[in-house]
């Protein structure tokens, strides 16, 4: 219960540094307690403020004539004496409480501690009603800011140890980043560079057509060719034609085929081609007739061999046919890969080029990259010893606002 008194000269109430509360005042108004004096046509008030009396006019005679109710009280006459009023602060509590009886009447002298009135008990029993579901809402505050509490320690010790740890820690993450990221870029590097090298290599390739000589296409061209008139000479020289030697005529079958795709490449391969390779099937132009003598086209004389030496002839003939069909096929599997190497030349020259684009812009974005993240890393690792530094002033601050809040 608080008492405010104001003195004679009007004096404002001091504005009050503490918070609003939530509280219930009741004004009393009483006979002999409150005067209203008509003095010039003016009023004159006097408050008492709290439970000090010391300022209110010891002599006071509340026995003049007045008529006095609840609400006011109006005297008639010259009294220094002008209102009190009472005013009750109750914290938490919205139920109002109604006066049932006021104790004191006029001329009564009042002191600490004297009741002043009494309340009823329906305004009394839902006042503590109120009062006590406030108290149960009370208590389950309090044990949630206890588990609060606990758990803000736990969270402070955590976030401390983290940094601690955090700022022994920051030389070596600050390595272990710079590291990778060097490892990125000189990928990233060595594989632009790569690919700078490989293109290089494929405009060579093709520009000197180098595959041509890489599968060998002249040698075994040279090989077949020299084997093939070797074979021819010797055909001629003994006389035997070409069924004999190929078992019906399919060397120059072959042969002409074996033209047609050396027709196909460069390097002035075209003198081959079938026509060479073909001849009479039935060898007159390389002898007489089996088993006697005969003349030449020039008109020198031929000598016809014996039996046994013509069937020597032949199989040497026949051996060296077989070789020559060996280097047919060499020739012709040397003149494949090429045209294959040369195809997948051009399709990987033209993907390369594409690709050249996205390649270097991945390099140049790695470079970025490892100059931008090395200045983070490095601003990493100092933030981090930093907050170690301040680790334990920042723990016990987080400590003490937990047992403040709590």
């Amino acid at each position: 219960m608080a008492m405010k008194a104001i003195g004679q000269e009007k004096k404002q109430a001091a504005p009050s540094d503490k918070k609003p509360r939530k509280k219930v005042k009741y004004i009393l108004v009483a006979s002999g307690v409150i005067v209203v004096l008509l003095v010039g046509g003016g009023f004159l008030f006097f408050r008492l403020k709290g439970n000090n009396f010391a300022n209110f006019p010891q002599n006071t005679d509340f026995s003049q004539t007045a008529s006095a109710s609840l609400d006011a009280v109006t005297a008639y006459g010259v009294i220094n004496i002008g209102s009190i009023e009472e005013t009750l602060e109750i914290e938490n509590l919205t139920t109002n409480l109604q006066i049932e009886k006021i104790l004191f009447s006029t001329g009564d002298r009042v002191t600490e501690g004297t009741a002043l009135l009494t309340f009823t008990e329906d305004s009394v029993a839902s006042a503590l009603e109120e009062l006590s579901e406030n108290l149960k809402e009370a208590d389950l505050a309090y044990r949630a800011g206890a588990i609060e509490y606990e758990q803000s320690l736990i969270t402070a010790k955590f976030n401390y140890d983290s940094t601690i740890l955090k700022g022994k820690q920051a030389d070596a993450v600050y390595e272990e980043t710079v590291a990778t990221l060097k490892s990125n870029l000189e990928s990233a590097t060595k594989t632009y560079n790569e690919a700078v090298e490989q293109l290089a290599a494929y405009k060579d390739a093709q520009a000197n057509d180098t595959y041509y000589t890489e599968y060998n296409v002249a040698y075994y061209k040279q090989l077949y060719e020299e084997n093939l008139a070797v074979l021819k000479t010797k055909m001629e020289e003994w006389g035997v034609s070409w069924a004999e030697v190929t078992g019906g005529g399919g060397m120059g079958g072959n042969s002409g085929g074996m033209g047609g795709n050396s027709g196909d490449n460069s390097n002035n391969n075209n003198d081959t081609n079938g026509n060479d390779f073909g001849g009479d099937n039935n060898g007159g132009d390389f002898g007489g007739d089996f088993g006697g003598n005969g003349f030449n086209m020039d008109g020198s004389f031929n000598p016809q061999p014996t039996a046994d030496e013509y069937a020597q002839y032949k199989y040497v003939l026949q051996t060296l046919y077989s070789i020559l069909e060996t280097n047919a096929k060499d020739y012709n599997n040397a003149v494949e890969s090429y045209e294959k190497a040369k195809d997948e030349l051009s399709y990987n020259l033209l993907s390369l080029q594409l690709d050249m684009s996205t390649l270097e812009e991945t390099y140049l974005n790695a470079q970025k990259s490892y100059e931008s993240n090395l200045l983070s890393a490095e601003q990493t690792r100092q933030t981090a010893k930093t907050n170690a530094e301040l680790a334990q002033s920042e723990y016990e601050a987080k400590v003490e606002k937990a047992k403040t809040d709590y």
